[in-house]
C-alpha cells in the first residue's frame, strides 16, 4: 500500500493506493479475462507494478508515495528525500515529460521510465530511462 504524497492530514484523510506485490498476479487475473492480448491501460498498470515492486525492495517504507489531485497533471509517484522529492512517471509508450514538468510539486529532478524510450537521455532536469534499462538497476 502506498500513501498519498503530502502532509500528515493528506496521508490520513486520503485513500491509499493498492499495488500488487507481484505483477504476475495481476497478469494471471487479467489473462483469464482478456487472454494473451491485454489492453494498453492494463499493460501500463503492469509496468507500474513492476517499477514500484523493484523500488520498494530497494527503498524503505514510506519513501514512495503517489500524487493525488483532481483535474491536475501530476506524475505517477513521488520519491521523498531529505531535500526536495524526485518525481517518477511510468508508462508503456510515453516519451513526453509533460506530467513531470507541469507538476506543482517542487522537485529536484524527474525520472521517466517507459518502454517507448530506446536510449537513456537527460533533458533539463529529467532523466528518461528505457524500461529494459531500469530492470538492470
Amino acid at each position: 500500500m502506498l500513501l498519498p504524497y503530502g502532509g500528515l492530514d493528506t496521508k490520513i484523510s486520503k485513500n491509499k493506493k493498492a499495488l500488487f506485490m507481484s505483477p504476475s498476479l495481476r497478469r494471471a487475473l487479467l489473462s483469464s479475462l482478456y487472454g494473451q492480448t491485454l489492453p494498453k491501460q492494463f499493460r501500463s498498470k503492469l509496468i507500474e507494478d513492476i517499477v514500484v515492486m523493484y523500488l520498494r525492495r530497494v527503498l524503505t517504507d514510506g519513501i514512495i508515495s503517489f500524487t493525488t489531485g483532481n483535474n491536475e497533471v501530476n506524475p505517477d509517484f513521488v520519491i521523498e528525500t531529505r531535500d526536495t522529492p524526485v518525481l517518477l512517471e511510468i508508462g508503456s509508450s510515453k516519451t513526453s515529460l509533460k506530467q513531470i514538468k507541469s507538476s506543482k510539486i517542487n522537485y529536484r529532478y524527474g525520472i521517466l521510465v517507459s518502454s517507448g524510450i530506446s536510449v537513456p537521455t537527460i533533458k533539463d532536469d529529467c532523466i528518461q530511462i528505457p524500461l529494459s534499462w531500469f530492470f538492470l538497476l
